[in-house]
C-alpha cells in the first residue's frame, strides 16, 4: 500500500505523547502569531498523528449530523461521489509536495451535506439544543 505523503511518517495515536508543559511556549508563540494575523478565531492547532493506514488515493472526510449531534471521519477516496463537495479543514505545515499549495496541505477535509436551506458544511446546520 503506497501512504498518500500528506498522511506519511505521522505516528499512531497510542506512541504520541500528550500536550505537555514543554509545548507551552510553542503555544503561546503559535497564539500570538495567530492574534498578530486577525487568525486566533478561524485558525487552531491540532496533533499530527495516525490510527490506520492511509492509501495515497484517500483524504480523511468528516460528516457531521446535527440532528444526533455525531462527527464521523473516515477516509474516503479522491474525486468519488462520497467525496463530494468538501472544504479544508486541517493542514501539515511540514509536508510541502504541492507546488500551488508551498506552505503545507490539506490532511482532512469536511463535506457538504443537505440543509434545510440546501447545500452547507455543517457549521451552518446546527442542532438545537
Amino acid at each position: 500500500m503506497k501512504t498518500a505523503i500528506v498522511y506519511a511518517g505521522l505516528e499512531n495515536i497510542d506512541k504520541v505523547a500528550p500536550r505537555s508543559s514543554e509545548d507551552e511556549t510553542c503555544f503561546r508563540e503559535l497564539k500570538s502569531v495567530l492574534q498578530k494575523h486577525g487568525k486566533l478565531s478561524r485558525f487552531g492547532i491540532c496533533l499530527l498523528h495516525e490510527h490506520f493506514p492511509m492509501y495515497k488515493s484517500e483524504r480523511l472526510v468528516e460528516e457531521c449530523d446535527p440532528t444526533t449531534r455525531v462527527l464521523t471521519i473516515r477516509p474516503v477516496e479522491v474525486g468519488s461521489d462520497k467525496f463530494g463537495e468538501t472544504i479544508e479543514t486541517s493542514w501539515r505545515l511540514d509536508v510541502e509536495n504541492d507546488i500551488s499549495r508551498p506552505t503545507g496541505n490539506c490532511i482532512a477535509y469536511c463535506k457538504e451535506i443537505d440543509g434545510p436551506n440546501g447545500k452547507t458544511h455543517h457549521s451552518s446546520h446546527k442542532a438545537t439544543p
